[in-house]
C-alpha cells in the first residue's frame, strides 16, 4: 500500500495508508473473503513462498507429521508433491498482494490477474530479483557478524557474546525489513507498469506535522525496544553457559528409528543420549502399553 501511495505521488501519510488500508479490510469482508482463507492458513505457510502475515505466522505443518511421511518412500513422494503443487501455485500468486491493494478490483479478480500475469518467463525474472535482495542481505549480516566477532574474542565473556548476538538479532530484524520493502516495492512497481502506471517516484513534498510526530513517535518506541531485547540476549547467554545441559531422546531417536520403539530407545542410547523418554499407558488390568506407530515395540 505504501508502495502504491508512494508511485501515486500523493501525500504519504499515516492517514492515507490507514484509509487504504479500510478499503482492503472492506473487500475482505464479502464473500470472497472466504478466499483468504485458504490462501493464508494452507497455501502461504506450507509452502514458505509469498509475503509473510503475522496472522498466520505460527501455522505450519507439524514436524511429526512431515518427519514420519519422509521415513518412507511412498510418504516422501506424497510430501514432495503436495509441497511442489502448493508452490507453484504460490508463485503463480505473488503479484495477488500487490493487486489487491493497489487498485479497485475485487479478491477474485486479482487472483485472476496475478495468475495471467505470472509467465515462466517472468517467474524468471522474479527469481533473479529475489535471489539477488536475498544475497546482498545475507552479505551485509556475515560482515555484521564478523565485526562482531572482534569484541567477542577480545573480551572472551559470555556477556559479549549475548551482547553480540542481541544486537545482531535486531540487524536481522531491520536488514530483513528492508529487503522485505524493496521486494514489496518491485512488485508493486511491476504491476503498475504491466496497466501502464507511472512507476517513477516523483519527489516528496513537506510532510504533514502529524505525520512527523507519529513518524518520531515510531523512532522512538522502537528505540527504546531494542535495549532490553540485547540486555535479555546478554542474561541468556551467561545463564546457558552456568547450565549443565541434558540431552533428552523424546520417544526414542525418531531422525533414525520409528518413535517409540525398542529399535528406536537403543538408538538414542548409542547417540549418547542421557535419558530416554517414551510415550506408555496403563491398562486398566495393571499392564503397560508401549503407544508406537509401529509392531516393532513389543
Amino acid at each position: 500500500m505504501i508502495g502504491h501511495l508512494a508511485l501515486d505521488g500523493g501525500p504519504l501519510t499515516f492517514t492515507a495508508v490507514l484509509r487504504r488500508s479500510w478499503q482492503t479490510v472492506r473487500k475482505a469482508a464479502s464473500w470472497q473473503g472466504l478466499l483468504l482463507v485458504p490462501y493464508l492458513t494452507v497455501l502461504l505457510p506450507v509452502s514458505g513462498v509469498g509475503f509473510a502475515s503475522v496472522m498466520t505466522e505460527r501455522v505450519a505443518l507439524p514436524k511429526f507429521i512431515s518427519g514420519e511421511l519422509l521415513k518412507t518412500v511412498p510418504g516422501t513422494v506424497l510430501y514432495a508433491g503436495v509441497w511442489v503443487v502448493l508452490c507453484y501455485a504460490m508463485l503463480r500468486l505473488l503479484l495477488f498482494p500487490a493487486l489487491l491493494a493497489g487498485s479497485d478490483i475485487t479478491i477474485l479478480q486479482a487472483l485472476g490477474r496475478s495468475v495471467r500475469l505470472t509467465t515462466w518467463r517472468t517467474l524468471l525474472g522474479f527469481g533473479v530479483v529475489g535471489l539477488g535482495a536475498v544475497l546482498v542481505a545475507s552479505l551485509v549480516l556475515t560482515l555484521l557478524a564478523g565485526v562482531g566477532v572482534v569484541p567477542v574474542a577480545l573480551t572472551g565473556t559470555h556477556t559479549a557474546a549475548g551482547v553480540v548476538l542481541g544486537l545482531l538479532e535486531l540487524a536481522r530484524f531491520a536488514v530483513a525489513g528492508l529487503t522485505t520493502a524493496f521486494v514489496a516495492f518491485f512488485f508493486v512497481a511491476y504491476v503498475r507498469q504491466a496497466h501502464g502506471r507511472p512507476v517513477e517516484v516523483p519527489r516528496a513534498g513537506v510532510s504533514s506535522r502529524g505525520t512527523r510526530v507519529a513518524a518520531l513517535g515510531l523512532v522512538a518506541v522502537a528505540g527504546l525496544s531494542a535495549p532490553p531485547t540485547v540486555v535479555t540476549a546478554a542474561d541468556a547467554a551467561v545463564l546457558a553457559a552456568q547450565v549443565d545441559p541434558r540431552i533428552i531422546g523424546h520417544r526414542g531417536n525418531p531422525s533414525q528409528e520409528v518413535e517409540n520403539s525398542i529399535a528406536g530407545l537403543r538408538s538414542a542410547q548409542a547417540a549418547g543420549a542421557d535419558v530416554v523418554e517414551t510415550d506408555i499407558q496403563e491398562t486398566r488390568d495393571g499392564g503397560w502399553v508401549v503407544m508406537t506407530t509401529s509392531g516393532s515395540a513389543g
